[in-house]
């Protein structure tokens, strides 16, 4: 009896936290979508502020949502056979890839050339590798985590929306070899330039994209010593 009692209060456990998680990643989405509707409408300017906030937006919803799988995942352990979770009087995950649906269309997608398809739950960017993003620390750091989820975890993810929702409802969510084949992968540094010079820097250098970097997020340091040297020896004759 009590390993039975035992059991059906770790069940509650588990359904405690599937709820928490459901609502946190519904007041995600609204706290995006009203990110998102106020660039769109220009009540917002797509600087340093606004593009952190809005990609610290992205990892918490993307980290948020696979939490939620996961924690469903140890939910139908409970049972005998596969079974998914009503969660807000709905049947959840099959409604799960119409939620991100207008991330589609961001502004700040086309900022930095990648794209998030409709129905991608996990928020995976697709674009081309190896392009140079100019950012400041903090944005770096949220570019740095956005562009390189956890592969392993967000397979696991799949496979559990695999082994619980039917055929049809799992080719509406997109499929993960469409980022695996190409995942938008930035050489991310850290730039003093604003968004707005580095888009006027860009253009009248035909689409090259240099920026004065102070600091590279990754790779080889860059460093102007030569620059360092001569201005110590002119302060010394001086």
């Amino acid at each position: 009896m009590k390993s039975i009692y035992y059991e059906s209060i770790a069940g509650q456990g588990v359904e405690y936290k599937m709820i928490q998680l459901t609502t946190v990643r519904d007041v995600l989405l609204q706290k995006l979508e009203s990110v998102l509707d106020d660039l769109r409408e220009k009540k917002r300017e797509a600087d340093d502020k606004c593009l952190i906030e809005t990609f610290s937006l992205y990892n918490a919803l993307r980290d948020t949502t696979m939490d939620l799988i996961m924690q469903i995942s140890v939910w139908q352990q409970s049972f005998t056979s596969l079974r998914r979770p009503q969660l807000k009087q709905i049947d959840y995950l099959v409604k799960i890839h119409e939620s991100v649906n207008f991330i589609s269309s961001s502004a700040v997608n086309r900022i930095f050339k990648f794209q998030i398809a409709r129905s991608n739950i996990f928020l995976l960017p697709i674009g081309r590798s190896g392009r140079q993003v100019n950012a400041s620390q903090r944005l770096a750091e949220e570019l740095r985590k956005f562009s390189n989820p956890t592969v392993e975890k967000v397979s696991k993810c799949y496979q559990v929306l695999r082994e619980c929702l039917p055929t049809n409802h799992m080719h509406s969510i997109m499929p993960l070899e469409q980022w695996l084949a190409k995942p938008w992968n930035p050489i991310v540094v850290i730039s003093d330039l604003s968004l707005e010079q580095e888009a006027t820097r860009s253009n009248n250098e035909s689409g090259v994209n240099i920026a004065q970097v102070t600091e590279p997020l990754a790779g080889n340091s860059a460093t102007n010593s030569s620059t360092d040297k001569n201005n110590l020896s002119n302060q010394k004759k001086r």
